[in-house]
């Protein structure tokens, strides 16, 4: 009686010992599921379950603590599509909220499940979510919001669960928990193996010595200010920072500055003491991944090290250091290195054993005067506090200290800072692998773009994009900065750099393809602004139907006559190639074309790739797109410690493609560089090739159809004009 309307049904499992319950019964030799069962084990038996029953949903809600008290909270789903009770059991499909956990510190242990319950029914019937992970995921939201508060009857209303939808969309949520200021959200996960924290720990000492720079905030006055001064340090290129457990609300400056710096900007704590190892465990819940100390605390290597923190304990003499080594200190404080010297610290490190094992970092009486000092004898990375950060930090707003603090740092103190990064950075250059062109060039794998770039911030990109070792550059007519950005590049050439170590492309127009004179008119205009001599590529920037290849042979001439190496092509097809390919003497060494995990074209990329055409990937983020917030990408960047930037940059590389990024900020520029030091597995790469949407796919055909039919430049329908003034250039 009851099968055939169980197509009809919505079962609804909130525990895994009711799913144990119910296995038992109807799988013959199920074996117990514990706590700990992978969820790819309760979805095998969630499927069996479904065969059987022939139901529309089956849903479990899973959660884990750990050792501090903070849960974590996710679930699991099997789908019939439709609801034919006929298809077949492989068309069963399944859902995971696991990426984008919800992780909370329950005020109450009773609740959670009917919450969960009512949250997914809201999202299945009454309110219906657009996906059966959106509705999975205000299950989990409205489970752990309702157990924020005491009592039989929570007070969480919908517009409250609206709001917590829309602010965690597409990543993980991290609710305030018990003990944490207003407004600090947790970055807790379960603790780790002994492995996975060894590996932690690794891997943030290899952020720590490649930032070379440690960035010590001491609070002591206004927590915002000292936020606030975090993201300046960070937009200058510092990539990492250290939040005194002396500071005021330490708890909201290191929370703030984690959900506010990119992935890449370690942070930690400091002046830990005996009485306080125990807020280690907070520390990380709110995204530490270090913490120094003056001393050698009880306990507080191993407690480190227990939580996959890199621990950094205070040494002074030889003896010390070595003694802090054998304990498993992978990186030492040498504090105070104000009563030692560079001098010192190179004759101790070149003792063979101590220089082969010890990372050391000078802390106090470090500045931005002696850092370099300090570096070239041996320190893996440098302290400093007030020196570097500014002493505004450390004052009451509204003092008269304050106010003398910060007339320092505008008149001096954030310059003295900006050369310290800028110098670290010229030397730490990312080595950018090259790909080979079927012309016989080289060019870098990287290219900075400069679309949208306005004129007087060229110089400040184009010399930030040196400073972090890019040297391929993609410029056109449309962008109308070209003569901008001739002369930044004519000064670094002129401090002894060689024309051979750039790569230059820029393109030609739709308005100025009305024939071919109009074409090679607007090449040599570009080739003139750049004043660099000839260019490496010269390329078509659209496939303008009936003009695209007489501009092309027009280019031709234009590489003849020796102003251009090489020619590309731009937003083409393998239709429009092909048409072009009947009438052209010289192949395009290269197809720019929008590329990334939401708009791939495959067929396209295999298309150019096989005839050697190197693929020049723009948009690879979506200028700052949905791509970045989806949750595939968002799971992948926090498995790796890497921005869903640096994923989807890495996603175009490992396809072979050129990159072309563009930003005004120097620390996304080093961001966005620095990719090449991790890798994504197959997995990874196949999970992110099926994310682009039928939506992403029209949205970006429609916008390849508009702009082939032609599209006025910045200087209107007719030709661009003959000449301009170049715009005078920000501070540097």
């Amino acid at each position: 009686m009851v099968v055939p309307h169980c197509e009809r049904l919505e079962v609804l499992i909130l525990s895994l010992e009711q799913l144990n319950g119910l296995a038992f019964v109807q799988i013959p030799g199920h074996i117990e599921l514990t706590d700990v069962a992978e969820d790819a084990q309760c979805l095998a038996v969630m499927r069996q379950l479904h065969q059987q029953w022939r139901c529309k949903r089956v849903a479990l809600p899973r959660k884990t603590r750990d050792s501090v008290g903070i849960q974590r909270r996710w679930s699991l789903l099997t789908e019939l599509p439709g609801s034919s009770a006929n298809s077949s059991t492989d068309s069963v499909v399944e859902y995971t909220t696991k990426a984008q956990s919800v992780f909370h510190r329950p005020a109450d242990e009773c609740g959670g499940g009917s919450a969960w319950a009512a949250g997914l029914i809201h999202a299945l019937h009454i309110a219906p979510a657009s996906t059966a992970s959106q509705a999975l995921r205000r299950a989990d939201l409205l489970s752990a919001l309702c157990q924020e508060t005491q009592g039989d009857f929570s007070r969480v209303t919908a517009k409250e669960l609206q709001t917590a939808e829309q602010h965690f969309a597409g990543c993980e949520a991290r609710l305030p928990g018990t003990g944490l200021s207003p407004g600090a959200k947790l970055f807790a996960t379960a603790l780790p193996s002994p492995a996975d924290a060894k590996l932690q720990i690794e891997s943030t000492l290899k952020l720590l010595k490649g930032s070379k720079v440690l960035a010590i905030l001491r609070a002591k006055g206004s927590p915002e200010v000292a936020v606030e001064r975090g993201l300046e340090l960070a937009s200058m290129g510092c990539c990492a920072m250290e939040v005194t457990l002396d500071s005021t609300d330490w708890q909201q400056v290191l929370s703030s500055l984690r959900q506010k710096l990119p992935q890449h900007v370690a942070l930690g704590i400091g002046t830990v003491m005996d009485d306080t190892v125990g807020q280690l465990g907070l520390a990380r819940s709110l995204g530490a991944t270090f913490a120094l100390s003056p001393i050698e605390p009880v306990g507080f290597i191993d407690e480190c090290h227990r939580l996959g923190m890199l621990a950094i304990p205070a040494a002074f003499t030889s003896n010390e250091l070595w003694d802090q080594h054998r304990r498993g200190a992978r990186l030492i404080k040498l504090f105070h290195a104000g009563l030692a010297s560079p001098a010192i610290l190179k004759s101790m490190l070149d003792v063979t054993p101590l220089g082969k094992n010890l990372n050391i970092l000078p802390s106090g009486g470090v500045s931005p005067g002696n850092a370099a000092e300090w570096l070239d004898a041996g320190a893996s990375v440098v302290g400093m506090g007030s020196n570097l950060v500014g002493k505004d930090t450390t004052t009451t707003p509204g003092s008269e200290a304050h106010a003398a603090a910060v007339h320092e740092w505008h008149s001096k103190g954030r310059s003295a800072a900006e050369k310290v990064f800028r110098d670290i950075v010229a030397k730490t250059v990312v080595s950018i692998p090259s790909l080979q062109l079927q012309s016989g060039a080289s060019v870098q794998q990287l290219a900075v773009g400069l679309y949208n770039v306005p004129r007087e911030e060229v110089k400040r990109v184009i010399h930030a994009s040196l400073d972090a070792g890019c040297r391929n550059f993609d410029f056109a007519s449309f962008y109308n900065n070209e003569l901008e950005c001739g002369q930044a590049l004519k000064e670094w050439l002129a401090k002894g750099h060689h024309r051979s170590e750039l790569y230059i492309t820029t393109k030609v127009w739709t308005t100025d393809m009305q024939d071919a004179k109009s074409a090679k008119r607007s090449a040599l205009i570009s080739i003139d602004e750049l004043d660099l001599g000839p260019v490496d590529c010269l390329m078509v920037h659209w496939p303008t139907p009936g003009k695209h290849v007489a501009a092309y042979k027009a280019l031709e001439e234009v590489v003849d006559a020796g102003k251009a190496k090489s020619l590309g092509i731009s937003n083409y097809s393998p239709a429009d190639y092909a048409e072009l390919m009947k009438s052209a003497r010289m192949a395009p060494v290269m197809n720019s074309f929008e590329t990334n995990p939401m708009v791939y074209r495959k067929e396209w990329v295999d298309f150019f790739q096989e005839h050697g055409v190197v693929v020049s990937a723009y948009k690879p983020l979506q200028r700052s797109g949905p791509v970045l917030t989806n949750e595939i990408v968002v799971a992948i960047a926090s498995r790796l410690r890497k921005s869903s930037a640096q994923v989807c940059l890495r996603w175009n590389v490992q396809k072979g493609n050129l990159v072309v990024f563009k930003s005004l900020s120097t620390a996304r520029i080093l961001e966005n560089v620095n990719i090449f030091d991790f890798e994504l597995s197959p997995a990874d790469m196949a999970a992110m090739d099926t994310l682009t949407t039928a939506a992403a796919a029209k949205e970006a055909q429609e916008h390849w159809e508009k702009r082939r039919q032609g599209t006025p430049g910045p200087w209107g329908d007719s030709p661009r004009p003959l000449s301009r003034n170049a715009a005078p250039q920000s501070r540097m």
